[in-house]
Formats: structure tokens, sequence, C-alpha cells
């Protein structure tokens, strides 16, 4: 099967990403947990190059989201891009965000 959809990353999900490996790895002291958490997001994330529309609408906006563990990581769709904007907790107040 041939992708159909070109993933894009913004900064601040890298930024976020970086933050959340960062703390499992030099606070929770868990370099395994770290690595996990890297390797199911991006097998999470692969799932967009065939069906971008597998993720639900985030709230009443344009975005959609993914769930790994109690992340929800937020993009949207535009053309034959899926363009991922952030990755947040579901722990927090999700009407704020957008």
């Amino acid at each position: 099967m041939q992708k159909k959809y070109k993933i894009y990353y913004s900064d601040k999900f890298y930024w976020k990403v970086s933050q959340i490996r960062d703390y499992i790895f030099y606070k929770l002291q868990n370099p395994i947990a770290s690595y996990n958490f890297k390797i199911k997001l991006k097998k999470t994330i692969s799932i967009l190059n065939y069906f971008p529309q597998a993720g639900p609408k985030f709230l009443n906006t344009e975005y959609r989201y993914l769930i790994l563990n109690h992340w929800l990581i937020l993009y949207k769709i535009q053309n034959n891009i899926v363009k991922i904007s952030e990755i947040i907790s579901s722990k927090q107040d999700l009407s704020s965000i957008y």
C-alpha cells in the first residue's frame, strides 16, 4: 500500500515531546520508559500516513486527535498533508486549549 499523506510536525510538538521524554528519563529516572514512549508515539502517528481521519474531531475545532496513554496528539488535515501541531495531557482542562 502506498502512502497517501505526508506528515509534518510543528516546532511546538517537537519541543513538548522532548520535554516529556526528558521528564521520563531524568526526573523519573526511567530511560527504558522514555525510549518506549518514543517508539509508541512513532507507531501511533504512523497510522495517519494511510488513515488521516482515524482520529475524532477535537471539541468543535478543525483539529483531530489520536490517543497515546493519557496524551492527546492534535493534528489537522490539509489536502494530502497531516500537520501534527501539539501533544497535550488529557488530564488538563481541554476546553482552554483551542
